[in-house]
């Protein structure tokens, strides 16, 4: 059966309407930082998706991972060219719980007041496990999706 005669028999699923998208709205307006955290799933990446960012990583695709595990710098390097004299720069991390180590990378950048992040992982369990993980405490807002 090809895609085509799928769709039709089954047609495809609207998007849910999130209440969360205005509060992650607002939250970037105001130049907060967010931390995103919920079961896998639930669609955060996908609210994402309408948000504009300045720059998106996606830590689930292996290359770019390997790549940023490697040097936690080059993030630090590609927000300072981001970087405008008023405006701080968007950025999206997803699946941050793959380099738990970058989360330091962010909260320095965070206190320098280099740019604003919103950060995606699918669990703060997995985020605790690893021993010395930093949940940027006092440095943004935490908020959780649930699939519903």
């Amino acid at each position: 059966m090809t895609y085509t005669q799928f769709s039709t028999i089954i047609p495809l699923m609207n998007l849910i309407p999130r209440k969360i998208s205005e509060k992650l709205q607002l939250a970037v307006q105001q130049n907060k930082s967010i931390l995103l955290l919920g079961p896998r799933q639930t669609g955060k990446t996908t609210v994402l998706e309408k948000i504009p960012a300045d720059l998106t990583l996606s830590f689930i695709q292996p290359p770019l991972r390997l790549r940023y595990e490697k040097d936690l710098s080059q993030l630090m390097n590609e927000i300072e060219v981001l970087k405008q004299d008023d405006q701080l720069p968007l950025v999206i991390l997803d699946e941050v719980q793959k380099i738990p180590l970058i989360m330091d990378m962010v909260q320095d950048l965070i206190d320098r007041n280099r740019a604003k992040f919103i950060l995606t992982g699918s669990s703060a369990r997995k985020l605790r496990r690893s021993s010395h993980v930093n949940l940027l405490p006092g440095r943004g807002i935490a908020l959780r999706m649930t699939p519903c």
